[in-house]
């Protein structure tokens, strides 16, 4: 399953502000990594935001990178120092998740 998480700020950072809120963000990425279920997750900048995509094993390590302590740390940063909240949150399953649930 892909997870594709977009992060807004209404905020206008300075140039020195945004190469910190970037850095805080690739923490994020590699705290969501490291969550087991997790098979990756990398940062992409986004027109205006940061857009992060986790590839896991379900939904179940989903639950578990949102409750894991060093992402909800990493992640609330970027809201608490720079004023971030996510604008878009996306699932996309694997074909193979969904074929018993089709009617042939």
């Amino acid at each position: 399953m892909l997870r594709i998480l977009k992060f807004s700020t209404n905020r206008s950072l300075a140039p020195q502000e945004g190469m910190k809120a970037l850095e805080a963000a690739q923490d994020a990425a590699k705290a969501a990594a490291k969550v087991p279920g997790v098979k990756s997750c990398t940062l992409y900048l986004g027109s205006g935001a940061l857009v992060f995509a986790a590839e896991s094993d379900g939904y179940t390590a989903a639950d578990k990178a949102l409750a894991d302590p060093g992402v909800q740390a990493t992640f609330g940063r970027l809201g608490a120092e720079f004023g971030y909240a996510v604008s878009g949150d996306e699932f996309l399953l694997d074909p193979q998740q969904i074929y018993p649930f089709i009617q042939r």
